[in-house]
């Protein structure tokens, strides 16, 4: 599975979720590594600032999410997490195919390597409407079980590896740390799309979301950050910049929406970046960090 992001994520990107989940399913059972499909329901979350216009049901839903527990270490764990699904009628190839390869190779890694970590991997399902995967099962979890959460999405495209953080933690701000972001040629960014992220953030726990872009694409999340926090939406004009970003065109049944564009140097500085990030000492805060709360 190393060598193989490119393949697994091709295998992954189909339009229906079962087959995507079945695709997942049979990778794990095929590397040995064991898991648990949980199936739950809960009512989706109907609100957020949305880039694209979709229907999300109004009555609870069934989800089945798939959990991972590579390691065997106590305390509270940190869920990573990528969604399953895929937008309607989308081959979903980097949105989130990628993440979901992303995630499929760092299960085989830690299984076999280990890491002095508490960790669980979690494929959520139903993102796409409304969170309900991800919210399903924080509803499962008690609130002191879970330290904080890193979510892969849209991992696949783009030269520039890109991390959202809203609340830092000592196990989080390994994700953020400045010279670990230089080594992987990353920025901290004040914007990224809500996806399952937003779960945990609403349920009071750090939360952070890692995404490939185009280095340019990246100079206007500081605007969607702006209107993201309003309530009148986007404006035309800036819905034409949107519009206009590259990593649009990898989304949703965009032109790029197929995996013969995901690129396979993406997904492993990925990997690599959250590899590095679990495996480093637990980051002390530094006077400025305790005095400012960043």
């Amino acid at each position: 599975m190393k060598h193989r992001l490119l393949e697994i994520a091709a295998q992954l990107a189909q339009p229906e979720t079962a087959a995507r989940r079945e695709a997942v399913l049979h990778f794990l059972s095929r590397a040995g590594i064991s898991h648990e499909v949980r199936t739950g329901h809960a009512k989706p979350d109907p609100g957020g600032f949305a880039l694209f216009t979709q229907s999300v049901p109004k009555t609870e839903v069934e989800v089945q999410n798939i959990i991972v527990r590579p390691l065997d270490n106590d305390g509270p764990k940190l869920v990573i997490g990528a969604h399953y699904d895929a937008f309607p009628g989308s081959p979903g190839a980097n949105d989130n195919a990628s993440g979901m390869a992303v995630l499929l190779a760092l299960a085989q890694e830690l299984s076999r390597s280990g890491c002095d970590k508490a960790v669980e991997l979690v494929f959520f399902d139903a993102e796409e409407s409304g969170r309900a995967g991800s919210i399903a099962y924080l509803a499962e979890c008690a609130s002191d079980q879970v330290a904080g959460m890193v979510n892969l999405d849209v991992c696949g495209y783009g030269d520039t590896l890109c991390v959202r953080c809203m609340k830092k933690t000592p196990l989080l701000r390994n994700f953020t740390d400045k010279a670990r972001l230089r080594r992987f040629d990353g920025e901290e960014v004040c914007y990224l799309p809500d996806s399952d992220d937003k779960t945990f953030t609403k349920g009071h726990i750090p939360a952070l979301s890692v995404a490939m872009l185009p280095r340019w694409d990246s100079a206007i999340l500081p605007a969607l950050k702006d209107y993201a926090n309003g309530f009148l939406g986007i404006p035309p004009e800036l819905r034409e910049q949107v519009a206009s970003m590259e990593i649009m065109s990898t989304l949703h049944g965009g032109p790029r929406d197929n995996p013969g564009y995901l690129s396979e140097a993406a997904m492993r500085r990925v990997l690599d970046f959250v590899l590095d990030a679990l495996n480093a000492p637990l980051s002390k805060r530094t006077l400025w960090q305790t005095l400012t709360g960043k």
